[in-house]
């Protein structure tokens, strides 16, 4: 009976921890589940937080591109401007040289060939080969540089007290001829037109072609008369022309 009584005991200690256990978890529930819901918030917050970050890095994104965008073209502008001032500096350089008196034991014909082969090779044709020769800048640099060599054309004339009105090709070709030339002037003249294609630059091919003594027949294209101004503008068309048909030629070739 004493033993019945000790285990008797025994269960209603457990069971009235039990009862305290959970009626002790019953009392915490409202505050478990308030910690639950904050906790809830918080993470929801935390997400709309980040969403907002991301959003905004994207938005960082955005603005570093247009800024790159902007500053690349600004680059750009700096650039073709300074390469047009380059151009045109290169066109007054030619013109500066080509009236030094050391070059006057040049015939006149020559000398606005070799003119203008000054601005195929320099900054002149490199803008061209850049922007191409139809836009509005190209055009202007263009019209300059056939003003300048008309003018140094036309003094090329008078220098030579040859009419300054007509031009006769053959005649101002003559004396390229190999018997009437110093043989270092031919050769280094020679050496500066070398490549000059006929169908683009008549002008060029032909006095290349009385340079080497050569026997091969002028091409059709050239011109029989010309007036002295238009004889520099011709060897600035020649001059643009041999641009644009390279870059045709390249952009066959282009994959």
């Amino acid at each position: 009976e004493r033993r019945q009584q000790s285990i008797d005991r025994g269960i209603q200690v457990g069971l009235n921890g039990i009862s305290d256990w959970l009626h002790r978890l019953q009392a915490a529930q409202p505050e478990s589940d308030i910690a639950l819901a904050r906790m809830a918030e918080r993470l929801r917050e935390t997400g709309q937080a980040v969403m907002r970050l991301q959003a905004r890095h994207q938005e960082l994104q955005d603005e570093v591109e247009a800024l790159r965008e902007s500053a690349a073209r600004s680059l750009s502008k700096v650039h073709k401007e300074l390469a047009r001032g380059r151009a045109y500096e290169s066109v007054t350089s030619v013109r500066e040289r080509w009236r030094r008196k050391r070059y006057d034991g040049l015939p006149p014909l020559l000398r606005t060939v070799l003119a203008a082969n000054d601005l195929y090779w320099g900054h002149f044709g490199a803008f061209l080969r850049r922007n191409g020769s139809d836009g509005r800048d190209a055009e202007e640099l263009v019209g300059h540089a056939r003003d300048t060599l008309g003018n140094l054309a036309d003094d090329f004339a008078n220098s030579a007290q040859a009419d300054p009105d007509v031009i006769i090709i053959e005649h101002w070709l003559e004396p390229l001829e190999t018997s009437m030339l110093p043989v270092d002037w031919r050769e280094a003249a020679a050496y500066l037109l070398e490549g000059a294609p006929c169908d683009v630059q008549p002008l060029a091919a032909a006095a290349l072609i009385r340079l080497q003594g050569a026997e091969d027949a002028l091409p059709e294209n050239l011109p029989r008369l010309i007036q002295s101004p238009h004889l520099g503008e011709l060897a600035v068309r020649e001059t643009v022309r041999r641009i644009e048909s390279e870059q045709r030629v390249n952009e066959d070739v282009s994959p």
